[in-house]
């Protein structure tokens, strides 16, 4: 029996930020009831990796800009801010909606993902519309270089190198 309801908890700290809170949920309050949402159970640790790591965070929001049918797939085109964009690298990781996915393509302001037909018919990909907002997370491993690198820059005298990078684990 499908449950008549369901709570998902929000960190506090979202519902406090005042460029978040918005953002990252335009479209709950558009949610009806019986209406379709992405929920996957977490990666047990130890268990077997068999796609992206996805933490189920919300970074910020796109909007797609464009849906064309292929021959064996389905390609979205994502507009998002520029920030989101600096995350994002051309065969990389992208969650949209929570579906951790590969970057198809990328451009000055939007980004595109190829959906095989099962992801695209499992998902709620497949009720997205041309202008539809849809949640994004970019890749934790990119946000660590990006966070590894501003730490580098602020410190005038040392400069990431092969080295500094050897001496850190990696």
């Amino acid at each position: 029996e499908v449950p008549k309801q369901y709570y998902i908890p929000v960190a506090s700290s979202i519902l406090r930020s005042k460029k978040l809170r918005p953002r990252c949920f335009p479209n709950l309050g558009q949610l009806r009831a019986g209406e379709r949402i992405n929920l996957e159970r977490a990666l047990a640790l130890g268990g077997r990796l068999g796609g992206h790591i996805v933490q189920g965070h919300v970074d910020d929001v796109g909007k797609v800009a464009a849906i064309k049918r292929e021959a064996n797939a389905v390609v979205m085109c994502i507009q998002a801010e520029r920030e989101i964009m600096a995350g994002i690298v051309p065969k990389g990781s992208i969650a949209v909606d929570g579906i951790s996915l590969t970057v198809a393509s990328l451009y000055e302001d939007s980004f595109e993902i190829s959906l095989i037909p099962h992801t695209y018919a499992a998902t709620t990909l497949c009720d997205r519309k041309i202008g539809d907002v849809v949640n994004l997370e970019v890749d934790i491993i990119g946000k660590y270089v990006a966070r590894l690198i501003s730490l580098d820059a602020s410190k005038k005298h040392q400069v990431m190198t092969e080295a500094f990078l050897h001496n850190c684990g990696y």
